[in-house]
């Protein structure tokens, strides 16, 4: 398993990792930046995650949206596929069916700890689909990146 920690400000931009982040190609210390351009066709790309790169499920907490897709930009930004709940559902479909495949893909799952996280049976629920994916850690499939303060589950 794979532990992170917010810096004491709660900004996104401090968030401290217990791996160098090297190995996903991250720099979890200073995100990237959106591209700053005005609108025109020119500036419109299609890009393709790169398959060698894992698919990762980012299971967070409503409270903890911003956190979510701001990991999910990092990922993303690094070449990654991810599922957010926020982008990857759609209206009017089932929502327990898009998660359940979505954790079914899933190499990894970034679970964003914060006292609503570990408060939810939803949120648990991913985190002990994590833990029975890989029980004993070693295909690091479960990676905690604790945002608030709280005591991370053993």
């Amino acid at each position: 398993m794979v532990y992170g920690s917010a810096g004491k400000s709660g900004d996104p931009g401090n968030v401290q990792s217990a791996t160098s982040g090297e190995d996903w190609g991250l720099n979890v210390s200073n995100p990237p930046s959106p591209p700053e351009f005005s609108f025109n066709c020119e500036n419109i790309v299609l890009t393709v995650a790169d398959p060698a790169k894992p698919f990762c499920f980012v299971s967070r907490a409503g409270e903890d949206a911003q956190w979510g897709s701001w990991i999910d930009g990092v990922l993303r930004a690094a070449g990654h596929e991810c599922f957010v709940q926020e982008h990857d559902i759609q209206v009017g479909h089932s929502f327990p069916r898009e998660i359940r495949e979505a954790m079914e893909r899933a190499e990894h799952v970034v679970a964003v700890l914060s006292p609503d996280y570990l408060r939810k049976d939803h949120t648990m629920a991913e985190l002990d689909t994590a833990y029975a994916m890989d029980p004993r850690g070693a295909k690091r499939v479960m990676i905690m990146v604790r945002v608030r303060p709280c005591e991370i589950p053993k």
